[in-house]
């Protein structure tokens, strides 16, 4: 009787570790960092962070410099959230952040604010890790790993528990997790010693957020200048927040549809229709009564076919409301698409496939009528 009531107690612990192990961690999402263009090779890993509806990304410093710069991040996960990055602020110690356009605010995870920075507790009552990235399909990867030094401040140093796993090239820019909290970010790794070398994420996070701080400050001040020169709020300013697939390449990319003057174009080769892209019309919610489709020189066959506008009156809103959903009427490549005035802040633009059925969609320039 005694060893059934034993057995039953095993069992129950036996199941409650199970579903600690099944309960998820809080910590960023992280993106696997990939290089500009159709390649999308594996260049090193990152974290994503959103403050003040921007979406940023944290890496070493030298991963963001690779390939010239240019790359996209793919978000962990089954979704095919992809951003582009845009160039990376140096914060000293191979620790870089770059905006993110592409990923909205909700798909690019905690706050900035949100992201644990105590890990001493952590660090004292274990020194087994595990190093977490995403490989290039968004599946998670994990390498255990010991930790071997900690100068208490800045740097842990850790290698991997077996002899027979290393911590490959591409792994830089991993977030280093203790009984899943994240307490540092690998950063490099000595190519004969095999010792790995993190920057905790006290130290990392604090330099996080003196550039947050400093960004918020020089745009509230850019704010106030445009106000204060006009005499009014400033004019419509669209911005692109998120799509559902990266343009076929750099020169290409989304944010020429509103970039000034007649060079660019946009062009995409999606996974799977409809294509999206979410633009935010600025600080505040505007009037908006259309949408102009500018495919001028673009190939008849690789323009929008059967298009739907959706509009959010907040960015704060939790669902699109559809405005509209029509074939547009091209004329020398130009789509003027009007529809009642309605109140918004963020516009999405739904994409079926294009008028001659090819796996492109191309466009010039867009732009939203008041």
């Amino acid at each position: 009787m005694l060893l059934k009531k034993n057995n039953r107690l095993w069992l129950m612990i036996l199941m409650l570790a199970g579903l600690m192990q099944m309960a998820p961690s809080v910590f960023a999402h992280q993106a696997v960092v990939l290089s500009g263009g159709e390649t999308n090779t594996e260049i090193g890993q990152s974290f994503l962070t959103r403050h003040a509806g921007h979406c940023y990304a944290v890496m070493p410093m030298h991963v963001a410099l690779e390939q010239g710069g240019s790359h996209n991040v793919r978000r962990e996960g089954r979704r095919r959230l992809f951003g582009e990055a845009g160039p990376a602020a140096d914060l000293a110690d191979d620790v870089g952040i770059a905006p993110i356009q592409g990923i909205a605010d909700q798909d690019c995870g905690l706050g900035a604010s949100s992201i644990a920075r105590a890990i001493e507790p952590k660090l004292k009552r274990n020194g087994i890790a595990v190093l977490r990235y995403v490989n290039g399909d968004g599946t998670i990867g994990q390498l255990a790993v010991s930790i071997v030094d900690n100068d208490g401040v800045r740097l842990l140093r850790v290698q991997p528990t077996h002899s027979s796993r290393v911590i490959r090239k591409g792994l830089s820019g991993s977030q280093l997790l203790i009984d899943g909290a994240v307490v540092g970010m690998l950063v490099s790794v000595h190519a004969r010693s095999g010792v790995g070398t993190i920057v905790r994420q006290d130290f990392l996070m604090s330099k996080v957020d003196a550039f947050l701080a400093n960004e918020e400050a020089i745009r509230r001040k850019q704010s106030a200048n445009v106000t204060q020169a006009t005499g009014t709020e400033s004019k419509l300013a669209l911005e692109l927040r998120a799509w559902s697939n990266p343009p076929i390449d750099a020169m290409y990319r989304a944010q020429n549809l509103y970039a000034p003057g007649d060079q660019g174009l946009w062009r995409s080769a999606p996974d799977a229709w409809p294509l999206t892209l979410d633009f935010s019309l600025g600080a505040k919610s505007t009037v908006v009564s259309g949408m102009v489709l500018d495919g001028l020189g673009v190939p008849a066959n690789e323009l929008p076919g059967r298009v739907e506008i959706l509009i959010k009156p907040a960015a704060s809103a939790r669902t699109w409301t559809s405005v509209l959903s029509v074939v547009p009427a091209y004329e020398n490549g130009v789509a003027t698409i009007r529809f009642a005035p309605r109140l918004g802040q963020l516009v999405r633009l739904s994409i079926a496939p294009t008028a001659g059925l090819v796996d492109v969609v191309s466009l010039r320039r867009l732009k939203i009528l008041q």
